[in-house]
């Protein structure tokens, strides 16, 4: 089972599970349904991250919104970079 590098370094077991979760959360935030094409897409490109041993979190993150832009929901790709930078502010001020 590959795993994840989070940004502090830590190992963690590769959860394909919430990469799906994180994914529909920018699509609630849109106020639009997750459809199963773009579910299957994700799972897919899960599969080929799992391939490596250790997986970093920004090629999640970065796969994810590859998949977003891909299937044509560039509103719910949108919400997920957003978030994605509003969360790097947050690290780089709490670190400061």
């Amino acid at each position: 089972m590959s795993q994840v590098r989070k940004r502090n370094g830590q190992l963690v077991e590769f959860d394909a599970a919430k990469i799906i979760a994180a994914a529909n959360k920018a699509f609630i935030e849109c106020n639009v349904e997750m459809d199963d094409s773009v579910k299957n897409r994700l799972m897919l490109a899960t599969v080929k991250l799992q391939m490596k041993d250790i997986v970093d979190i920004e090629d999640i993150q970065d796969t994810v919104e590859d998949v977003l832009m891909k299937t044509g929901y560039k509103q719910v790709a949108k919400a997920y970079i957003v978030y994605r930078y509003q969360r790097k502010l947050v690290r780089e001020n709490t670190t400061d």
